[in-house]
């Protein structure tokens, strides 16, 4: 699917109806990350970035932004089916 187009969808009509600001989302966009958005709710916001853009990024938040950046990775394991299959 395309899940960069439907997280920065989300995350623009979330801030609009929550009254909340796109800022960090928009920045990071603009500098490279492949999808950005709010979570949930908000006001955390959720990058994805690639590897080797993560230094740069994280730096020009900071610099730019009050609060905290941290930093996870995807987990490419596959899960474990615990529920048998219906079909």
């Amino acid at each position: 699917g395309e899940y960069a187009k439907a997280m920065e969808i989300n995350s623009r009509a979330c801030s609009e109806v929550l009254g909340l600001t796109e800022d960090v989302a928009e920045l990071a966009r603009t500098n490279g990350a492949v999808a950005s958005g709010i979570s949930g709710t908000g006001p955390a916001t959720v990058i994805l970035a690639r590897r080797e853009d993560e230094t740069r990024l994280k730096r020009m938040l900071e610099r730019k932004f009050e609060g905290k950046v941290l930093t996870a990775s995807v987990n490419e394991t596959p899960a474990r089916e615990v529920v048998p299959r219906l079909f």
